[in-house]
């Protein structure tokens, strides 16, 4: 492509005919790809429904998180297995359509984040990290919102989503990395969108994410209390074992007990969650 897309912009049945592009590039035949993208355009049906007619979640997503979760209750060996479906990837792609986007949209508009706006936070020529990136658009879309900046993704080697990080990143011009150590030291802003919910013990991964990117600014939008794939109905924290609404707490103090402060802001119900290393002087 010589035009890019805009990807942000890129919602409803025009976003999941791209998507449905993207999963024949990245070798799954036309008709695997359209039952995915016809499960995806379902799920964000469902998402945007939130009950009220009854639109009903993909059985197909209902089965496999029911032996994602078979896994964590039964077992002492979470499934990891079920991250390789290629099924999963139509959760992932309505990750990006239904969440990520609207954060970064959101963190777009000026007037959500007083007194200039969340851009104005960024310097140029910096780095920014996305942590667990899916198939690559919410790095894509960062690109193309802080284009002067140098823009990573994280994901894991050898998989379908990588697949499509590869096809992305060539594109959109962002580097990508699978393992933290890899990244550069003093990251300006790391953008992590329902991310640490899937660590047994988020903030032992925080430290990671800290000591390895040490960011000026973390952007943050967890969901540890609802079930999805690859969520736990507890969290560990150190010797402790603890419910969502009590890691959710324990996330929060650590930020502060390292130095970082919640910045308050008009985005609806305080999503993403922005937090400044050192403080508001910053602003």
């Amino acid at each position: 492509m010589t035009n890019k897309l805009d990807l942000l912009t890129l919602k409803g049945s025009v976003g999941i005919k791209y998507f449905y592009y993207l999963l024949t590039q990245v070798g799954l035949g036309d008709k695997k790809a359209y039952e995915i993208a016809q499960i995806s355009a379902q799920t964000n049906a469902f998402l945007k429904d939130g009950g009220k007619k009854g639109i009903k979640a993909a059985k197909s997503l209902i089965d496999l998180e029911a032996r994602w979760y078979n896994s964590v209750r039964n077992t002492d060996k979470p499934d990891y297995d079920c991250y390789s479906e290629d099924i999963y990837l139509a959760e992932v792609w309505c990750c990006w359509d239904f969440y990520a986007r609207k954060y970064i949209n959101d963190l777009k508009n000026n007037q959500n984040v007083p007194p200039f706006g969340f851009k104005k936070l960024i310097k140029d020529y910096t780095n920014i990290v996305d942590l667990g990136n899916g198939v690559g658009m919410s790095t894509a879309a960062l690109k193309q919102t802080f284009p002067k900046n140098i823009v990573y993704g994280t994901n894991l080697k050898n998989t379908t989503q990588w697949k499509f990080n590869e096809l992305l990143s060539e594109e959109y011009d962002y580097k990508l990395i699978d393992d933290l150590k890899k990244l550069p030291r003093n990251v300006e802003f790391v953008f992590a969108s329902e991310y640490f919910e899937h660590f047994p013990d988020p903030i032992n991964h925080l430290t990671d994410v800290l000591t390895y990117c040490n960011p000026k600014i973390l952007v943050c939008a967890n969901a540890f209390k609802p079930d999805s794939i690859g969520h736990f109905d507890n969290y560990s924290h150190g010797s402790e074992v603890l419910t969502p609404k009590e890691i959710s707490k324990e996330f929060t103090k650590f930020l502060k007990d390292n130095g970082y402060t919640k910045l308050k802001t008009k985005l609806w119900n305080q999503r993403p969650t922005i937090y400044l290393r050192g403080g508001l002087h910053l602003l």
